[in-house]
């Protein structure tokens, strides 16, 4: 079982050996920044990028780069803080102090959900794929069941490398899970919105 717990949800040592170095944070940063994006501008890559004169096609990838860093930035941070601050809670109430005011425990905790995005990676790309190829069919279908899985999968994935910074007791562990799907869960619909309503309206 933990083999198959390594396969999908990676190896315990993986993220033992996750350090608090400031460049690998920027670099991940910039990547869930690109993941939070790339998706919706593929979708509509022939009404930002094609047909445009030199002026607006500058503008819209501008515009893009912006919201890759500006996004990937809010996205690590409204994650991560709440969850800081609440496991910094749990950690007391442990009795462990000095581990739940750790700064660098924040950044860790940041990289933890950024690995979680490389796992999930090809899920997404799969499920995009279909929805954006095929109209029905079994491949739907699959594709649908792999994206009401994904978010859960997600969660897991942050759920084991969380535990692994933290090394919670039982009861917390068991708690930790719910939190972070349902924080995910509202992200991913805070952000959905604001991609929908705010942010490709601004494209030319």
């Amino acid at each position: 079982m933990n083999k198959l717990f390594d396969i999908l949800l990676f190896p315990k040592s993986l993220y033992k050996r996750i350090t608090s170095k400031k460049l690998s944070l920027y670099t991940g940063i910039i990547f869930v920044g690109v993941l939070d994006i790339i998706f919706v501008l593929f979708i509509n890559r022939e009404k930002f990028f094609t047909g445009k004169i030199r002026e607006e096609l500058i503008f819209n990838i501008v515009l893009s780069l912006i919201f890759i860093i500006g996004l990937g930035i809010m996205d690590v941070l409204f994650f991560s803080i709440p969850l800081f601050d609440l496991f910094k809670r749990f950690k007391k109430k442990e009795g462990d102090i000095r581990v739940a005011d750790n700064r660098e425990q924040l950044i860790k905790l940041i990289k933890v959900y950024i690995a979680a995005h490389f796992l999930i990676l090809p899920a997404e790309v799969f499920v995009i794929y279909i929805y954006n190829n095929f109209i029905n069919g079994v491949l739907i279908y699959f594709a649908a069941v792999i994206d009401l899985l994904v978010p859960i999968w997600f969660s897991a994935a942050i759920t084991r490398g969380i535990n692994v910074l933290y090394d919670f007791n039982f009861l917390y562990r068991r708690i930790v899970f719910l939190v972070v799907l349902i924080w995910n869960h509202l992200l991913v619909y805070a952000f959905s919105y604001m991609i929908d309503n705010w942010i490709l309206v601004l494209f030319k």
